[in-house]
């Protein structure tokens, strides 16, 4: 066991995640060499995913009454190769990205100026769900009907076969079969009702949802 960083920088909670090529750990505050311990990039992310072919890491932000963003950074220099800017009232939470590395999802809150037709969850929060592809778009190919948000950790996480994503938002945690959710099915398997989780990461086989 290695300690890359013993210096306390605020909470530690949010998205931690290996590269697929296992060079890079990242987390909501900064990104690490993995061999060398050493920090690579400060970051203030609420979510983030690693492509694939680990060239890019994508994170996504928002400050509260801002604009939230999208950014892709290249691994081999860390700076921003592309960033996308999003609607007022959008505030992304989590994002994910398929195995294929043809899509991603996103996750988020909608708070004002944007108005849902009812208000839902906590003090008439809604959350959002949104799939992007191909990576390079401007908008999202497909965006769910709003659902409610009731506080809690947010986490998007796939199958590394890419046939499931498990969400987390709800009251509890859902699976869904990700070509039933591309057809617009919302219809998942609820994990410990009642119990709203704070991190979630399938095995490397996808057997297990840890």
């Amino acid at each position: 066991v290695q300690s890359v960083e013993r210096e306390y920088a605020g909470s530690w909670d949010g998205p931690i995640q290996f590269s697929p090529d296992g060079r890079y750990l990242a987390s909501r505050y900064a990104v690490w060499d993995v061999q060398s311990g050493k920090r690579l990039l400060n970051l203030v992310v609420t979510g983030l995913t690693f492509t694939p072919d680990s060239k890019y890491l994508i994170c996504c932000s928002v400050i509260i009454g801002k604009q939230s963003w999208i950014a892709f950074y290249e691994t081999d220099s860390w700076r921003v190769a592309r960033r996308l800017t999003l609607p007022l009232g959008s505030n992304l939470e989590s994002i994910a990205m398929h195995p294929s590395g043809s899509s991603m999802v996103t996750l988020g809150t909608i708070l004002p100026p944007r108005i849902v037709p009812k208000p839902l969850g906590y003090f008439g929060m809604s959350s959002e769900l949104q799939i992007w592809s191909p990576l390079d778009a401007d908008q999202p190919a497909k965006t769910f009907p709003p659902f409610p948000f009731y506080g809690g950790g947010t986490e998007l996480t796939f199958s590394p076969d890419g046939k499931q994503l498990a969400l987390n938002a709800l009251p509890t945690a859902c699976v869904y079969a990700f070509e039933a959710l591309l057809a617009g099915d919302l219809k998942g398997q609820e994990l410990l009702p009642q119990h709203r989780l704070t991190n979630m990461g399938y095995s490397h086989d996808g057997s297990l949802l840890m």
